[in-house]
């Protein structure tokens, strides 16, 4: 049986950790900038199996995403598989939607 939840460090844990982790806002967020133009980037740890389509069996447990000022949606997001990708890919996207 394949693991669901992991921690930050990818280590698999079970649903009542990964639950109590969730709520742990200092926890989940990894990254948060807003932008000169008022829109704002977020980085949080997911925690959860999600398989990448292009590459099978590879997780990717945090989620980068660009949030538009007025109506505050979605405008990009990207996963990425450890936290050090997921600080990267933060701060590409600052660079890129600055």
């Amino acid at each position: 049986m394949t693991n669901t939840y992991y921690l930050r460090d990818g280590t698999p844990t079970d649903a009542n950790t990964w639950r109590a982790l969730q709520g742990d806002a200092s926890y989940a967020q990894v990254e948060k900038t807003t932008l000169p133009n008022g829109r704002w980037i977020s980085t949080i740890w997911l925690g959860v199996q999600h398989e990448n389509a292009s590459e099978p069996g590879a997780l990717e447990l945090f989620e980068s995403v660009v949030f538009d000022v007025d109506t505050q949606r979605p405008l990009a997001s990207v996963r990425h598989a450890t936290e050090s990708e997921a600080r990267e890919g933060h701060q590409r996207l600052v660079k890129e939607w600055a």
